[in-house]
């Protein structure tokens, strides 16, 4: 929330907070990037998953960057959000360096379109959503709301969800369920 921010010292968004009943949450997309299967959810019901498999046919590599890129920068292109919320990595562990690089091209695209953008911590992100920073996978789709049509979602869509749902409350201004979300507003115009 804005309080939340404005204690450590972070800006908020030089935005009104729009009243809950005329809220449009279209102006929210969150993204679960990963260099497999990323997940990016673009309103209430409306989650997919760019996925690749190790076959012969799925493209490899840079070719996977570019298509991941052109995923997001179509999206950004057709909703055109006030807000895009993506989870942030830690930077060592297996698989942290092709995570940093599907973390600089969804960034360059997110800069070249002007957006917003807020990074949430994956445990905090966890423990917001399932009440504890260890959930699993289960946890995190068990804690969604049955309002949210998941039946089709993968992890990474249910990821993506709980990210664009922390953006509709940084937005609204109310307090998050867990006071410890902890965000970081990386770019704000």
């Amino acid at each position: 929330s804005r309080r939340f921010l404005r204690k450590r010292g972070m800006r908020s968004m030089a935005v009104q907070a729009p009243l809950r009943d005329s809220f449009n949450e279209s102006i929210v997309i969150g993204i679960d990037l990963s260099m497999t299967a990323t997940g990016i959810c673009w309103g209430h019901n409306k989650a997919e998953t760019l996925r690749f498999r190790n076959n012969k046919r799925d493209p490899k590599g840079d070719v996977r960057l570019c298509r991941i890129r052109d995923m997001i920068d179509l999206k950004l292109g057709l909703y055109q959000p006030q807000l895009v919320v993506i989870e942030g990595f830690v930077p060592y562990g297996t698989g942290s360096q092709i995570l940093a690089m599907v973390h600089g091209v969804a960034r360059e695209v997110l800069a070249h379109r002007g957006a917003n953008v807020m990074q949430v911590s994956p445990s905090s992100l966890k423990k917001w959503a399932a009440g504890h920073g260890k959930a699993t996978k289960q946890d995190m789709l068990e804690a969604l709301p049955t309002a949210a049509d998941a039946s089709e979602w993968d992890d990474n869509a249910v990821d993506a969800w709980w990210l664009r749902r922390a953006g509709v409350y940084h937005l609204v201004g109310e307090d998050s369920p867990v006071k410890e979300l902890k965000c970081s507003p990386i770019s704000l115009r």
